[in-house]
């Protein structure tokens, strides 16, 4: 299954290998293996190697398309990112954006779901909450949506705590009403 994926994106494979090599954490595990085997190598690639495994293995298994909406993946990792890089998420909210932004369909179903209308998903840090919510729901167990459910509760805590701070803030307590519906969303009492 790695090998497939290493003929088809050769630089991304050397590229994960090396990173396996010169990890002091995984030097063991790296050493014992002659062979690296897919379990293995879903444990040391980063998210955009993950992203062009999962599209590689889409084409060639098209009923796996079904499951996971893989023209998808790339809007989850950009929250992925800027959680990783501790980028402020709360900076530019609703202020216009460079270049209009299209919701995709699929984004607009999924927030009809959670309440969320077409005009609110034009702008790229919502719809892609909205996107990494749904796949969320989708794709993860009620016990994992639950946990999700209950931090997301917290989170939302917090923010009111400080509403007073943000009281002049519409684009603040827009942002709090739509990450919480996302956070309902994944409800699984609801």
């Amino acid at each position: 299954m790695i090998t497939e994926f290493k003929i088809a994106h050769p630089d991304s494979y050397t590229k994960t290998l090396n990173h396996f090599r010169r990890n002091l954490y995984k030097i063991d595990m790296f050493n014992k293996r002659k062979n690296i085997s897919i379990w293995v190598f879903l444990e040391v690639i980063d998210f955009g190697t993950l992203s062009l495994l999962i599209d590689h293995y889409s084409k060639k298994y098209p009923y796996f398309n079904k499951l996971v909406p893989v023209n998808l993946i790339r809007y989850v990792k950009n929250i992925r990112n800027a959680c990783a890089h501790n980028d402020v998420f709360l900076i530019n909210l609703f202020r216009s954006q460079r270049r209009p932004f299209k919701p995709t369909p699929q984004s607009v179903s999924y927030g009809s779901q959670i309440g969320i209308n077409r005009s609110e998903l034009m702008n790229i840090k919502i719809h892609d909450l909205v996107i990494l919510i749904q796949l969320h729901n989708t794709l993860c167990s009620e016990e994992l949506n639950d946990r999700r459910y209950k931090a997301g509760q917290h989170v939302i805590k917090r923010m009111n705590s400080n509403i007073e701070l943000y009281n002049k803030s519409s684009d603040y307590k827009k942002f709090i009403r739509l990450y919480t519906q996302c956070v309902d969303f994944l409800n699984p009492h609801m």
